[in-house]
Order: C-alpha cells, then sequence, then structure tokens
C-alpha cells in the first residue's frame, strides 16, 4: 500500500504539464463582451413543485475546470487529465459541457453544425503538446521511486 502511494502520488505530480498543455489550448470566450451568465434553471420534482435555480456561467469555466482526476476504484495505478464535473468539480467552476466543446457538437442523433472552431479537439492537441515533459517527468519518477526501494531491500 505505501508503494502504492508513492506512485499515486508520482502520477499526480508528473501529471503537471499535461494539465498545463491542455489549459494552454483552450481559448476563453469574451462574447457579446460579457464574461458573465446568469441563466435561470428549473428542475421539476416528484414531490413538489419544480424549483428553479440561478446558475452563473463565467468565462473560463472550461480551463478552470481542467485537472488531475483520480480513478474510480480506489488502489489503481493511473490518472486522468481533463475536465472535472459533478461531484469532482469545485463551486467556482464545472466542465460538464467540456465534450461538446471538444467535438464541436450535441450529443445524439441531432448535431449541430460548428460554427466556432476555436477550441474543438483541445483535449488531443494539448495532449501531443504536454506528451513528452509528462513522459520524461514521470520516468524520473519511478527511477526515484524503484531506488528508494532498492535501497531499503539492500539494508535487509
Amino acid at each position: 500500500r505505501k508503494q502504492a502511494r508513492r506512485f499515486q502520488s508520482a502520477i499526480k505530480k508528473s501529471a503537471k504539464p499535461m494539465i498545463d498543455a491542455v489549459k494552454a489550448e483552450i481559448d476563453n470566450s469574451e462574447k457579446r463582451g460579457r464574461s458573465t451568465r446568469t441563466i435561470t434553471t428549473k428542475k421539476a420534482t416528484s414531490k413538489g413543485p419544480a424549483k428553479t435555480k440561478d446558475v452563473t456561467y463565467r468565462s473560463g469555466n472550461l480551463k478552470r475546470s481542467i485537472g488531475f482526476v483520480k480513478p474510480k476504484k480506489r488502489g489503481n495505478l493511473y490518472g486522468l487529465v481533463g475536465a472535472r464535473f459533478g461531484s469532482k468539480a469545485g463551486k467556482t467552476f464545472d466542465g460538464y459541457y467540456a465534450a461538446i466543446v471538444n467535438y464541436g457538437a450535441r450529443r445524439g442523433k441531432g448535431r449541430a453544425k460548428v460554427t466556432n472552431k476555436r477550441n474543438v479537439d483541445y483535449s488531443s492537441k494539448g495532449f501531443m503538446r504536454g506528451r513528452a515533459q509528462t513522459e520524461k517527468l514521470m520516468q524520473a519518477q519511478v527511477k526515484v521511486i524503484l531506488d528508494h526501494t532498492i535501497k531499503q531491500l539492500s539494508r535487509l
């Protein structure tokens, strides 16, 4: 378990260049000169009347939502770099629309035509940009962990 925690920590540290590269590929929207937009949403409930909620969307939510996402199952030795949404997102950002922006279309059969291709395919562009640095950092982290383990085993 101790070794697994060391590897998990190393994976998270080595993901930093990848996170920065993906964030650098995203251009924030400055649509119509507004950086924030408030939308009132209605949520239907089965127990009573529909509830309304004011949601404020700020320019840059997608960029702020990019980060390291831990695997669901405890003890797995991998990590994901992408938009955090739902329970993984903080209070100031939510990247639930990351796939829509990345692929430039809506889900389902009725796909919208893409007029603004500014951020289309941002994830793979960022991946290619940060891949070499991330691999290099990961190799260095693994080497440190293995050297430490070999020293510990040689003392026995």
